[in-house]
């Protein structure tokens, strides 16, 4: 039996092959799929189904095959009715059984996020982050925890697309030209990997840009303090969590930034640090000067922090759902 806060509401026992049960859960429906055969690591799946019908799964099938290269992404086809729907799940999704129950990786502590972080399953060996100063409470710091993991996840997205797809790819030209993928995928592992000991997240608007900007500055960096980055009320309301990619909107219409992982990601680049003092900028901001700098100077294409934001989020949208949902250009 799966193990909920709460009790589901309703549980269905499912005929179709490999789905172990169907629970509904505010109302939700949430499948526990067994892994046999599939070469998986650990015993249990837990995803949600993305669409159609809630119940009468008596005619359908599902199956389920390998997706990528560099980490544990799978991609499952449901047939219901004739009715063909995708969707994928990342091995971040995966989760352990123990005894009969299966456990949900809910926590969003500083000792679950370092546990997530190390575990190895987004690909990243050695994932560093910005410490959180005390001006921080716990609902910050969870939510700002809680964008940090989509960081990871996102960006694990990235460099999968960059090593097995190269420069030969319709998404990588469209954001980098023929530019130099080196410095693509070292800007992602940089925003990754690089030591963060000399950042830091406040939550106290020590230089009332927060409170002069209450509508448009979901944070901002101290001119005093380069390394500090204070997370104004507005991040928390307005930033939602890669589960939101394409059902908010295209990406076109939202913004890459519209994420918090991919917003946190961005931030990383105004630090003079990590931005090797301004080598990596934000030099186009319009979507048509991103996309025209990308086929006519693409060696500041690949310095532009919107290219990379905009190339990790479409990226991201085509493991949601097929062909992406970038939007019309």
């Amino acid at each position: 039996m799966v193990s909920f806060n709460e009790a589901p509401d309703e549980s269905i026992r499912s005929p179709l092959p490999l789905l172990n049960n169907v629970y509904r859960y505010n109302r939700v429906n949430w499948y526990t799929a067994s892994t046999e055969g599939l070469g998986l690591k650990g015993p249990a799946i837990i995803t949600q189904f993305l669409g159609g019908p809630s119940r009468d799964y008596d005619q359908g099938y599902i199956k389920a095959q390998p997706y990528g290269r560099s980490f544990n992404t799978f991609a499952f086809e449901v047939n219901y009715f004739d009715t063909i729907m995708k969707f994928s799940i990342s091995a971040v999704a995966l989760v352990a059984a123990k005894a009969s129950a299966i456990t949900f990786y809910a926590s969003n502590s500083s000792t679950a996020l370092e546990e997530f972080a190390v575990s190895g399953v987004t690909g990243w060996s050695n994932p560093q982050f910005a410490s959180i100063y005390h001006t921080c409470n716990e609902t910050n710091a969870r939510m700002i925890r809680a964008g940090l993991k989509d960081s990871l996840e996102a960006a694990a997205y990235a460099r999968a697309r960059l090593t097995e797809y190269g420069k030969d790819d319709e998404i990588y030209e469209r954001w980098f030209g023929n530019g130099s993928i080196y410095e693509v995928i070292g800007t992602i592992d940089w925003l990754v990997e690089a030591s963060k000991d000399s950042l830091l997240y406040r939550c106290d608007d020590i230089d009332g840009e927060c409170a002069a900007n209450p509508t448009t500055y979901p944070g901002y960096h101290r001119e005093d303090a380069s390394g500090e980055t204070v997370i104004c009320d507005l991040f928390y309301t307005s930033k939602k969590p890669l589960a939101n990619m394409c059902f908010d909107g295209s990406i076109v219409s939202t913004g890459p930034k519209h994420y918090a992982g991919i917003d946190l990601l961005h931030r990383y680049l105004h630090v003079p640090y990590m931005s090797s003092d301004g080598y990596i900028a934000e030099y186009f901001e319009e979507l048509d000067e991103i996309l025209d700098v990308a086929q006519t100077n693409s060696s500041f294409a690949v310095r532009n922090v919107d290219s990379f934001l905009y190339y990790i989020a479409e990226v991201y949208s085509e493991a949601v759902i097929p062909g992406g949902c970038l939007g019309d250009l």
